[in-house]
């Protein structure tokens, strides 16, 4: 629960070793730790980054949930919808999740 160790330990990594063979996980953790520590700005611009470069890892799809759950916070319930939409259509293995 380190929240900022974490993320400090994390972006080490991530500019280190930028073609590790896990690193989605990586950028995952970072965005997870920077949406349990209510940092939200900083969560969405790491899930709009995975999104980007791994559209493909499943781990891109967990973490999406986290942007629906930012956006229905805001009330943004369109925007919301959209993404949930997506992780349903892209990631059908979180069918249920959300």
């Amino acid at each position: 629960k380190n929240y900022i160790k974490a993320q400090e330990i994390l972006t080490k990594l991530i500019v280190e070793y930028p073609h590790a063979r896990r690193i989605a996980e990586a950028y995952f953790l970072l965005a997870e730790s920077y949406f349990l520590s209510g940092q939200q700005e900083k969560c969405l611009d790491v899930v709009y980054d995975m999104m980007t470069m791994f559209p493909s890892e499943e781990v891109t799809g967990f973490i999406m949930l986290r942007m629906g759950m930012i956006l229905t916070s805001r009330k943004k319930y369109y925007e919301a919808e959209e993404v949930y939409s997506a992780i349903r259509t892209h990631y059908p293995a979180h069918q249920g999740l959300n």
